[in-house]
């Protein structure tokens, strides 16, 4: 099996799981964010 290879599928897959990460974290905030602007709204 070629090393190099396998250290490349890692890096990919690491990049993908922070990729994941990262959208996950935006979508968490933006729903946060929208559910205090509708709340405060409601006031």
């Amino acid at each position: 099996m070629d090393t190099e290879q396998v250290n490349d599928n890692t890096e990919m897959s690491e990049r993908a799981d922070s990729l994941a990460d990262a959208f996950a974290a935006v979508g968490l905030i933006t729903v946060f964010v929208l559910g205090c602007i509708w709340w405060i709204s409601g006031q």
